[in-house]
This record gives C-alpha cells, sequence and structure tokens, in this order.
C-alpha cells in the first residue's frame, strides 16, 4: 500500500512552475533565519524536486 496526500501524472506537471519553485525554495532556504520558514522551504523544495524527476517520465 502506498498512503500519500497527493498524486500528480507527469503529464499534469508544469515543468516551468516546478522549476519558479525550486528556485524560490533555494532563495528561501539561503537567505532566512526563521525555522518555520526554513522547514517550510526544505518541504517545498523537496516537492519540486520531486515534480521534476516524475516530469522526466512524460
Amino acid at each position: 500500500s502506498i498512503i500519500v496526500q497527493t498524486a500528480e501524472a507527469a503529464n499534469e506537471i508544469d515543468v516551468e512552475r516546478a522549476k519558479l519553485a525550486k528556485s524560490r525554495a533555494e532563495s528561501h532556504l539561503e537567505n532566512d533565519d526563521d525555522n518555520s520558514d526554513i522547514n517550510r522551504a526544505k518541504r517545498a523544495l523537496e516537492r519540486a524536486n520531486n515534480r521534476l524527476r516524475v516530469a522526466e517520465f512524460k
């Protein structure tokens, strides 16, 4: 069994949007000192990287 909160098919992923999200998250990680923002940025970066990996299967 696989339990997930969300799932996206490769053909549903907007690659440019995922790249922008990745860039934004990396920027937040470099510039923010607030732990809650860092944790949010880490999760956003992980989501963006996952989307980009899945998009390779288009």
